[in-house]
């Protein structure tokens, strides 16, 4: 239930959470973990900015569990223990298409547990929309493996949200949240109707679109355009919670980018933002591994008992980095990335060349398919990678990455750097 605030408040924090996935097959890990350890490293987060930074809210991305909506109630259970006035929006694994053959019937069981599938809020001088952006296209009952959608905004929510902005004035800032993402991490459309759906909202002064489903973070700005800021925000189950289950410490998603959660500070009309692992502070903003130590072989990193097939697979995915080399070079996963942060490094003060490069988080590679080498959840390919190639093969990086917001983050890098589990943990 929406209740009309007493007061306004114009500071206040606001934490997106992406795909908690709670599976059936693993329902007590996973709860257990956002019980003990997500929701938790939250509300100390909001315990710490209670004192000068105003109120906390949380907005949840979607895909709360994993098909099974009678996990809604677990869902629920765990929530209520974190204290934190928590917004939902709902994700293709909410969504009932095994029960109904009717698509409409099949977020009854979100709405009951949870809130509608779509709405919106004001929050100080912000107006909150939570958006739908799932389209079921289910034509009968089947089991999980037949679920069947777009990712896209239906025509009725379409008009909703044309009238639902026609009482906010255009010089009001946006925030839209929703499950699947408008853009891909090439900047092109990903929603199949982003056209449609940016034609809406792009007249407003400032519009963030927060959203989760790629298990994966990338940023698009197209603020200088359309007005447009989309964050891809992560998810708080990094690689459906496997590769922390296997390799304790290890909590990563597919594109190198740990577990978490990214926090949004809003001060009347300004915002700004910052990705917090769950199991690191808020300064763990980037990885660094010594290519002179790697090398990516199935002997080496893939679990015993596993066939030469699945072997060959895993030294298929890690290519690039099966090969042992002593060129020096050293790579760098920056995961909140975006065009406004510098990253600079140093060798005995000499400042190195910064190449951004695409290519496979190696953490990633042993993390996942080492240990699942068939496994549908692989390494994917990620644009937030960066190297620089140093003059000897011992010498010490001073590497300096600094956020659009002035915040610096440092290592300093004692090479050779072994390539371990325990190093990373």
């Amino acid at each position: 239930t929406l209740e009309k605030r007493e007061k306004s408040t114009e500071k206040y924090t606001v934490v997106m959470i992406g795909d908690p996935q709670i599976k059936g097959y693993n329902v007590d890990s996973a709860a257990y973990k956002l019980r003990n350890y997500i929701y938790p490293d939250i509300v100390a987060l909001k315990n710490k900015k209670a004192e000068n930074e105003g109120e906390f809210f949380a907005i949840n991305l979607g895909d709360l569990v994993f098909n099974d909506m009678e996990k809604l109630y677990d869902y629920v259970d765990v929530i209520s223990d974190s204290n934190v006035p928590m917004f939902h929006a709902i994700g293709n694994h909410d969504h009932d298409q095994t029960t109904f053959q009717e698509t409409a019937l099949g977020t009854i069981h979100f709405e009951e547990y949870l809130t509608p599938t779509y709405y919106s809020f004001n929050i100080g001088n912000v107006h909150y929309v939570v958006i739908d952006d799932i389209e079921c296209t289910n034509t009968g009952k089947g089991d999980a493996a037949s679920r069947q959608y777009n990712d896209a905004v239906v025509q009725e929510q379409l008009e909703w949200l044309k009238k639902d902005l026609a009482f906010v004035s255009k010089a009001t800032p946006l925030v839209i949240t929703m499950h699947a993402p408008l853009y891909n991490d090439s900047d092109n459309a990903s929603l199949n109707n982003a056209a449609a759906f940016e034609d809406i909202i792009k007249h407003h002064s400032e519009v963030h679109v927060w959203t989760g489903h790629t298990h994966k973070m990338y940023n698009v700005d197209k603020l200088a355009t359309k007005n447009i800021f989309e964050h891809n925000a992560g998810a708080v189950c990094a690689t459906w919670w496997w590769t922390g289950n296997w390799t304790q410490g290890i909590h990563i998603a597919q594109d190198g980018a740990p577990g978490g959660y990214t926090i949004m500070d809003v001060h009347g009309t300004e915002f700004k933002w910052q990705f917090k692992s769950t199991y690191h502070d808020v300064n763990h903003q980037f990885r660094t591994y010594d290519r002179n130590s790697m090398t990516l072989t199935s002997d080496l990193f893939v679990d015993s008992g596993k066939s030469a097939s699945d072997k060959k697979k895993f030294e298929d995915e890690a290519k690039d980095w099966k090969e042992a080399s002593s060129a020096n070079y050293v790579y760098i996963n920056v995961w909140n990335y975006d065009p406004q942060w510098t990253i600079e490094v140093k060798e005995n003060g000499t400042t190195l060349k910064v190449e951004r490069v695409s290519g496979k988080d190696p953490l990633h590679l042993i993390a996942y398919n080492g240990k699942s080498p068939s496994g549908g959840f692989g390494t994917s390919t990620t644009k937030h990678l960066f190297r620089v190639q140093a003059s000897s093969a011992t010498s010490t990086l001073d590497i300096k990455v600094t956020d659009r917001f002035g915040n610096v983050y440092t290592e300093t890098m004692s090479r050779p750097k072994a390539f371990s589990f325990d190093i990373y943990k």
